[in-house]
């Protein structure tokens, strides 16, 4: 089994259970003075994060190890980039994701971040919350993340 595999295999058990603990957050947060509240701490991450980047308006952002998509959906509520393209490898995250779904300009698909399907220069921006820890290599995703860049 490969690596990609083992880790699908991971993550899917038990979506069923935990799609809905946590405001279907999938990270650790960013738990910085006065947050006392996990979703609040997730939600913060993801603020500094795009701030940090500058996501904005004109940004066309892939957002990679998107878990259910929830994150993609708070970085299209708060920052309204011209669009999100989100990548999971877990399919029943991604089915997730699909079924939540509020934005016509937010897709979903199944893929592995170290072989991204993309042209070259598809996005502005390019985001991935804690997921590549689980990176079959971190190297590989970060020079496929600089070539859709």
């Amino acid at each position: 089994m490969s690596h990609e595999q083992h880790t699908e295999r991971f993550f899917a058990h038990g979506v069923e259970n935990y799609g809905t603990f946590h405001g279907n957050y999938l990270n650790f947060g960013l738990w910085e003075q006065g947050i006392t509240d996990y979703v609040q701490a997730a939600e913060h991450l993801f603020t500094r994060v795009a701030e940090k980047i500058g996501l904005g308006e004109q940004s066309q952002q892939l957002d990679v190890a998107c878990g259910m998509g929830t994150q993609s959906l708070f970085f299209m509520r708060k920052f309204r980039p011209a669009f999100i393209h989100a990548l999971d490898l877990t399919s029943k995250h991604i089915e997730a994701a699909k079924s939540r779904n509020l934005y016509p300009n937010v897709s979903y698909q199944v893929g592995n971040a170290c072989a991204l399907p993309f042209p070259d220069s598809s996005f502005t921006h390019v985001t991935s919350i804690e997921g590549p820890v689980n990176f079959n290599t971190r190297e590989k995703f970060f020079r496929e993340a600089y070539r859709v860049l």
